[in-house]
C-alpha cells in the first residue's frame, strides 16, 4: 500500500483555499447522454494538475491541490466536458454546485473550518466548500464501513483544527500498491492525526499534486494506474498569498 499525505497548517498566514468555480456555461443544459437523467452545467472537468497550473498563471499562489467532489455524468464515452451533480461546491463565497446529504469540508467566512452536512441557511456565511461521499473519521472515532479496496482521497482535520491532512492511496497497482478499505483510509488519517475525515472521490480520480518551486514544475506525489490523470469535476487548491 503506497500512502502519500500532506499536512497543511492551516495557522500558515495568508493561506486561502480555492475550488473550481462555476462553468462559463453554468446554468445552461448538458448535451443529453443517453440512459442519464437530464442534467445541468456546474463545472468544467480538468486534470488537477491543470487547475494548479490554471491559478498560477492568473498570478495566484497555489501551492497544492487534490480532487475533491464525485461527479455526473459518469458513463461511456467516459469524456464528458462537464460536470454536475456534484454536492455541495462554494468557491470564493459564490455557489458552484447545490447540497447533497454528503458531508463537506468548509471555511466560513469568519475563518471557521469544519467537516459537517451543511444546512441551507448555512451556505450565505460559507467561503468555500467541497463535498466527500462520507464521514470516516467522527470526533475520533473510526465510522467507517466501505470493505473494497480502491485508490482513495481523504480529507482530515485535527481535533484543534490547527492542521488539515490530505491523503492519496494508490491502488488497483497489483506488486505496487492494491489500494485501501475506507476503513484503512480513516485509521491512516488517524495515525496522522486527524481526528476528523472525509472519504472523498477516489478510485481512477485520485490526484494530489504541489508546485515545486525549484524546479517550476508539477510535483505529482500518487501513481495511477496507466500513469493516466482524470479529468475531474472538481478540485481543491491550497494557497498562500504572496508578500509585496
Amino acid at each position: 500500500m503506497k500512502i502519500n499525505v500532506i499536512r497543511i497548517d492551516l495557522t500558515t498566514p495568508g493561506l486561502y483555499f480555492e475550488a473550481t468555480p462555476r462553468a462559463p456555461e453554468w446554468g445552461t443544459k448538458m448535451e443529453p447522454v443517453e440512459g442519464q437523467r437530464e442534467m445541468i452545467i456546474r463545472t468544467v472537468r480538468r486534470r488537477t494538475r491543470d487547475f494548479l497550473m490554471d491559478a498560477r498563471s492568473e498570478g495566484h499562489n497555489m501551492q497544492v491541490a487534490a480532487n475533491c467532489n464525485g461527479w455526473e455524468p459518469w458513463c461511456p464515452p467516459w469524456n464528458q466536458k462537464h460536470g454536475c451533480n456534484l454536492g455541495l461546491i462554494v468557491s470564493d463565497g459564490v455557489l458552484v454546485s447545490e447540497l447533497n446529504r454528503c458531508p463537506s469540508f468548509v471555511v466560513y467566512k469568519d475563518g471557521r473550518i469544519t467537516m459537517e452536512v451543511v444546512k441551507q441557511e448555512a451556505i450565505e456565511h460559507i467561503n468555500l466548500a467541497v463535498t466527500g461521499f462520507a464521514k470516516i473519521l467522527e470526533d475520533g472515532k473510526n465510522i467507517a464501513g466501505d470493505k473494497s479496496k480502491h485508490p482513495r482521497m481523504g480529507y482530515g482535520l485535527s481535533k484543534d483544527c490547527k492542521y488539515m491532512y490530505i491523503m492519496a492511496i494508490d491502488g488497483r497497482q497489483p506488486g505496487y500498491s492494491e489500494g485501501a478499505t475506507t476503513i484503512e483510509l480513516a485509521e491512516y488519517l488517524s495515525e496522522f492525526g486527524a481526528w476528523n475525515a472525509l472519504n472523498m472521490d477516489g478510485g481512477g480520480s485520485t490526484t494530489l499534486v504541489s508546485w515545486d518551486e525549484k524546479a517550476k514544475a508539477i510535483r505529482k506525489f500518487n501513481h495511477h494506474k496507466g500513469n493516466v490523470e482524470r479529468t475531474v469535476g472538481a478540485n481543491l487548491g491550497i494557497c498562500v498569498k504572496q508578500a509585496k
